[in-house]
């Protein structure tokens, strides 16, 4: 399911995170997303911090459940291409095969793994795989 990301900061620590809203009236759901995410933790996925399930207590909420994540700096894979150096597309293949493998030992496929979604920081070129809507759990038969 797609939502709208937002900026936002953390109350505690002050960091800047991203928030994913998720509009229940439109049939959306976090919670697939946040079930996964939340198991999860490798430098090339982005980091789940806490998932809001919006109340009835809370008028403004109430339609809305909210994913919130580490604030990934950079740029989409698909807004960099074509990349011409061969040195960094092995770079980024390499983190990306890095994190799918990790996924794949959880028993755990993305689902929609595009340039749209995967985030490369230009300062470093690290890579962070983003937006785990379609993930699911797979069983393998040996």
């Amino acid at each position: 399911a797609h939502g709208t990301v937002w900026t936002g900061l953390d109350r505690i620590s002050g960091e800047p995170v991203a928030i994913k809203a998720f509009n229940k009236r439109e049939g959306q759901s976090i919670r697939n997303e946040g079930t996964i995410l939340c198991t999860l933790h490798h430098p090339n996925i982005v980091k789940y911090l806490s998932m809001i399930i919006g109340g009835e207590d809370d008028q403004a909420d109430r339609d809305y459940d909210f994913l919130v994540t580490e604030l990934v700096q950079g740029r989409t894979l698909y807004s960099l291409l074509p990349i011409r150096d061969v040195d960094l597309v092995a770079r980024i293949i390499a983190q990306l095969l890095s994190a799918v493998h990790y996924l794949h030992s959880k028993g755990i496929s993305h689902g929609d793994i595009q340039p749209r979604n995967i985030m490369v920081n230009e300062a470093d070129y690290s890579v962070k795989l983003l937006d785990f809507g379609l993930s699911r759990l797979i069983t393998q038969n040996h």
